[in-house]
This record gives structure tokens, C-alpha cells and sequence, in this order.
């Protein structure tokens, strides 16, 4: 479903940031893109769900969110030693 679904924006994501990603780094230039997907994909699931399952989703996000940002701590603070 991932895969269809970039197939079918990848052209028009490509062409939004065209202009964009000549005067950008490709870090930036990647990030801001998958930044829109995340954004595409919430924006048609979220409306679907009920609020039971909307309180869930949030809370799975807020909770992989906090996984990555103590996972990139630990890895910075091993990094120094």
C-alpha cells in the first residue's frame, strides 16, 4: 500500500519541489518530502477513525516519538564516550 501510494504522488511531489531542491540540501529536501507523505497519510486516515481509536493512534505516535528521541540520546551520549 506504501508503494502505490508513493507511486502515485512521487511525480507530483518530485514537480511541487523542483524549484525547491535546487536551492536546497538533499537532507532538507528529504525530510520535507517525507514530511508531506506523513502528512498525506494522516490526512486521510485520521477522518476515518472513531475517537476511541483517534486517542489511540495519538498516543502510539506520541509514544514512537519518545522511543526515537531517547534511542537518539543514548546513541549521542555513546558517541562521546
Amino acid at each position: 500500500m506504501a508503494t502505490a501510494l508513493a507511486g502515485a504522488y512521487y511525480e507530483s511531489v518530485l514537480a511541487l519541489y523542483k524549484r525547491e531542491a535546487r536551492k536546497d540540501s538533499r537532507e532538507n529536501f528529504g525530510y520535507n518530502s517525507f514530511a508531506d507523505g506523513a502528512n498525506m497519510v494522516l490526512d486521510i486516515i485520521i477522518p476515518l477513525l472513531d475517537e476511541t481509536t483517534k486517542a489511540r493512534v495519538n498516543h502510539r505516535i506520541d509514544r514512537m516519538i519518545e522511543v526515537r528521541k531517547t534511542h537518539k540520546e543514548r546513541k549521542i551520549e555513546s558517541e562521546r564516550k
